[in-house]
């Protein structure tokens, strides 16, 4: 959970689904993020085919969403499996308690990247502060008033005089609730700590920094797609002069045509996304209910399935499908997290 707040998980293993249909009786639910879901499906079908077996239903209407659902309650009937592109959120943990559903087994499983694609002529470089200005709903008032007001920058320009004077628009997927979540936290919050008016209004409280700073303008620059990736690498091929927001893990699947752009002078690439060279990185996380091992056991068989070399190492079937791979030693820690059920502090990971 965040630095600042002790989870109260148990926070160890890792994983996304599992339960053995013949010993179980019923199919596990895998839930939360769309950024994911390709991943876990290849982690499911390894998992089903494994002595333990095992049914195994992904269900990807998003982070936001699958945290609700993995959250309203325990035991069957509930999903046992949570797929997140974000952490948890301290709001999220405490709705989780106040359904009972408190013995949650948290591991980070890799990295992604929120990433900007473009079919344009021109390779934008933009900066966090750029995208706050452009996509926030409200903005420090261009008029030197000290207060936030209703977005009023229609293009690029009016935001930065050296970006091009071509209309703010920025598309993404409506399913895509985690990625939109990381963009607004990683570019559009960091940016407006840049702006000296937006600080001096907002004051000191990083609550009320992300209660303003964080929420996207719904007044047509910022549009959010109802389909996934491929209805928006059509739209982006379709306008030029559009930025598409989405993971880097979708990037292999649609990028022809399509351009990637930088962030603060550093385009995405894995190397820059696993160690934070890319402002916009942000890492994966998978939860499971504790509670449910043993009713479930092949929940244990795709703990071990996710964590093998062969899937999430830096050559592993994950990484070919998008995933950035952590380093040896971050994934030798969570392999022992995993095989033990432990906390992930010291021992044996002191320093």
């Amino acid at each position: 959970m965040p630095p600042h707040r002790r989870s109260p998980f148990l926070l160890p293993l890792l994983a996304l689904a599992a339960a053995p249909l013949a010993l179980a009786g019923e199919p596990v639910t895998v839930v939360g993020s769309a950024t994911f879901a390709p991943l876990a499906r290849q982690v499911a079908l390894r998992a089903s085919a494994s002595p333990e077996g095992g049914d195994y239903r992904i269900e990807a209407g998003g982070t936001v969403a699958g945290i609700q659902a993995f959250c309203a309650g325990d035991g069957p009937g509930y999903p046992d499996i949570l797929n997140a592109s974000r952490r948890m959120r301290d709001a999220e943990v405490d709705a989780c308690t106040a359904h009972g559903v408190t013995a949650i087994v948290e591991v980070k499983v890799g990295y992604d990247g929120v990433t900007l694609l473009s079919a344009g002529p021109e390779r934008l470089n933009l900066g966090v502060r750029d995208l706050y200005l452009a996509l926030a709903r409200q903005v420090p008032d261009p008029g030197g008033a000290e207060e936030l007001i209703a977005n009023p920058y229609r293009t690029w320009r009016e935001v930065n005089p050296a970006l091009p004077d071509t209309p703010i628009r920025v598309l993404a997927s409506a399913a895509a609730s985690g990625t939109r979540d990381s963009l607004a936290e990683l570019a559009l919050e960091a940016g407006c700590a840049q702006v000296d008016a937006a600080r001096r209004t907002i004051g000191r409280s990083r609550h009320r920094m992300a209660e303003l700073c964080r929420p996207l303008r719904d007044d047509g620059p910022w549009h959010e797609l109802p389909g996934g990736a491929g209805e928006l690498t059509q739209a982006l091929r379709a306008d030029p002069q559009a930025i598409g927001v989405t993971g880097w893990h979708a990037v292999a699947d649609s990028r022809v045509g399509l351009k990637t752009l930088a962030v603060e002078g550093t385009p995405p690439s894995p190397l820059a996304i696993a160690t934070g060279a890319y402002p916009l990185s942000r890492p994966l996380f998978v939860y499971f209910k504790k509670g449910r091992l043993e009713a479930v056991p092949a929940i244990q068989g795709y703990v071990t399935e996710v964590t093998s070399d062969s899937a999430w190492g830096g050559d592993g079937y994950l990484a070919g499908a998008g995933l950035v791979p952590m380093m040896q030693e971050e994934r030798q820690q969570y392999s022992y997290i995993a095989g033990h059920s432990v906390e992930p502090v010291c021992p044996p990971f002191c320093r």
